[in-house]
């Protein structure tokens, strides 16, 4: 029986009982419908959506997730769309809501995580495990590790130009959380393009290097020391750090190791 269901941008969309081919268009919850045992009815996902491994070889890949191959999509004929307004295109989505059901998940913080798992978790049918993992994740949150000081950070998600994340942001709340102060969280950009100056002129405690989006790896930390001393440049795991949904049993022991690391 078909019910309706209010997606995170107010829009009202008739889902199946009981959907059995989804076409998930965001990695994070392409990984958590995994989890929630639902797996078996991801038809599509986008080629950004590698976890988990091997299992989500299983369904097909229908373009990126910021250009969506439609007539893939179609070919699969899908009893529902997952879509996340950030990492998809508003243009590609509306294209798909004309002939298919569409929920669109909108996070921004920790909060909107944690319900995005329990939404999930209704429009999938798996709404026991979702409430039981989304439970799990908020009792391990609600232990804090914050650093011995209030550390001014930077959270670098790009290079060519420097892109970082700033306000109104799912990591800018996981940085607050953590007990950093985010400098890039003022202004009206969510993810605020830098030069050097900038950053120098930000004199950050700590810059982050984000292992994704853009993969920044040590060697691309030991150049920026040399530029930006005497901050510290540390590697930080994107995935773990922007990535919610299932994603966040990690997050809890991550921070508590980073914490003790910069506490060194």
């Amino acid at each position: 029986m078909p019910r309706i269901f209010q997606d995170d941008l107010k829009r009202r969309v008739t889902l199946p009982d009981h959907p059995r081919r989804i076409v998930c268009l965001c990695p994070s919850l392409t990984e958590t419908l995994f989890a929630l045992g639902a797996g078996h009815r991801v038809v599509g996902r986008t080629h950004y959506c590698v976890h988990p491994n091997p299992s989500v070889q299983s369904a097909n890949t229908v373009g990126g997730t910021k250009d969506v191959n439609i007539a893939s999509v179609v070919q699969l004929q899908p009893d529902l769309v997952i879509a996340e307004k950030e990492e998809n295109v508003a243009e590609q989505i509306q294209c798909l809501a004309h002939t298919f059901p569409v929920c669109v998940f909108d996070v921004e913080s920790i909060a909107s995580a944690l319900e995005s798992i329990r939404k999930l978790g209704r429009i999938s049918n798996t709404e026991v495990k979702a409430q039981k993992l989304a439970s799990s994740i908020e009792a391990a949150l609600s232990v804090r590790h914050s650093p011995t000081q209030r550390l001014r950070v930077i959270y670098l998600i790009w290079q060519k130009p420097y892109i970082a994340a700033g306000s109104r942001t799912y990591i800018n709340d996981v940085l607050h959380y953590a007990g950093f102060e985010n400098l890039c969280h003022c202004g009206e950009s969510r993810y605020p393009k830098l030069n050097h100056e900038q950053i120098v002129a930000h004199a950050p405690d700590v810059l982050f290097l984000a292992t994704e989006p853009f993969p920044f790896d040590e060697s691309h930390a030991c150049h920026l020391r040399d530029h930006f001393a005497p901050a510290r440049v540390e590697i930080i795991d994107g995935e773990i750090m922007s990535w919610y949904g299932v994603r966040m049993t990690k997050l809890a022991p991550y921070l508590k190791q980073l914490n003790r690391l910069l506490s060194l």
